[in-house]
This record gives C-alpha cells, sequence and structure tokens, in this order.
C-alpha cells in the first residue's frame, strides 16, 4: 500500500499516474458496489418468487421456478445482480443451445420400474438437445427477474430483453404423446360408469 507520503513523493518525481490512480479507485468503487448487491440468486429466493407466486398462473410459476432451479441458478446464481452483463446472457443462452437432456419416457414405462431400473433405462435413453420453446421459457423467466431489479432501481438496464435471435434457430422438439390404447378406454369407461353411475 501506498502511503500519502509515496504519493506525494512519487508526484514531486513525476511518477505519479493520475489515470492510473483513477482507474484503481474506480474497481475499488465498483468492487464495493457489487459486494452489497445481491446475487441473482437471493434476489430470486428473497424477492421474486413471492412476487411470482402471487401474481402467476399455477403452471407459469412452475415453469418460472423450475427454469431457475434447473437452468439458471446453476450458471447464474452466484454473480451480483449489478455485474450480469448482456454478453453473460448470451453466452448463458449459447450453453443452454448446447445442453441436452433425456427424452421423456411414458408414464406407463416410469411408474412400473424401480427407480433404480427406471434410472437405468433412462441412461441408455438418447438424449435431445433442449428445444427452442424450453430455451425461450428459461429466458423468459431471467427476463421476468432481472425486470423486477430493474423495477427496484437495483440495475439500470435488463440484460436479457430482446435476445431471442440468439435462439431461434434451436430446434423444436415435441414430445411424443403416449395415447390410451383401446383396451384402456374401454376400462377407463367401465371404471368411471362403475364410480359415476
Amino acid at each position: 500500500k501506498d502511503t500519502a507520503e509515496d504519493t506525494r513523493k512519487d508526484i514531486r518525481q513525476g511518477k505519479f499516474n493520475i489515470d492510473a490512480a483513477r482507474a484503481a479507485r474506480i474497481a475499488i468503487e465498483k468492487t464495493e458496489e457489487e459486494r452489497a448487491a445481491p446475487t441473482l440468486k437471493e434476489f430470486h429466493d428473497s424477492t421474486v418468487l413471492a412476487l411470482w407466486e402471487g401474481s402467476l398462473s399455477r403452471a407459469t410459476y412452475q415453469s418460472y421456478e423450475g427454469s431457475f432451479r434447473v437452468h439458471i441458478i446453476p450458471e447464474l446464481g452466484d454473480l451480483a445482480l449489478t455485474s450480469i452483463t448482456r454478453d453473460q446472457v448470451k453466452t448463458f443462452i449459447t450453453t443452454l443451445r448446447k445442453k441436452s437432456v433425456w427424452k421423456r419416457l411414458p408414464k406407463a414405462k416410469e411408474s412400473s420400474d424401480s427407480s433404480d431400473s427406471a434410472m437405468e433405462k433412462r441412461e441408455n435413453q438418447p438424449r435431445r438437445l433442449l428445444s427452442k420453446e424450453t430455451i425461450r421459457n428459461i429466458v423468459a423467466a431471467l427476463r421476468s427477474a432481472l425486470s423486477e431489479a430493474v423495477e427496484r432501481n437495483l440495475i439500470p438496464a435488463n440484460p436479457a430483453v430482446r435476445l431471442g435471435k440468439f435462439y431461434k434457430e434451436a430446434q423444436d422438439f415435441h414430445e411424443e404423446i403416449d395415447t390410451f390404447s383401446a383396451e384402456e378406454v374401454s376400462l377407463l369407461l367401465q371404471a368411471t360408469r362403475r364410480h359415476h353411475g
């Protein structure tokens, strides 16, 4: 650490660099500001979840909460709100476009297997990339949380707006629908008649 006397000596000798001193002071102030700002995870847990629960439909709430838990918090959760940049969000979207998931097993197969054998079967199932719709929903959850941070004057602008062009080329995947067989329809109708007349 330089003392005041060292600084005076540098000024007398013409060695003092005022631009470097300003840059160092700005860096210290920015670090202190980031330390004071909540992380994305802290803001999500303390503020956003309660707002969503009170204002969103149940399905949207579950989608946003799952997006944060599974995708957003592991990647961006430890960052201070004030330090999240548009470039970081773009990089996050690039990561999502490369992320693969297991195809969903039909419910009958999932429920009839023990959890160990179901996991073994799942690991042998083909994987696929996240769909464009899934990425869109994840980004919507992030954008919603950061919009709330803007409204609370915690950040000056939302870095997660107007990013559709970064995932519009992602593939669309539609899960195959596991419909009832003729036998299952018959059983369902019989059970309905028995219980409801």
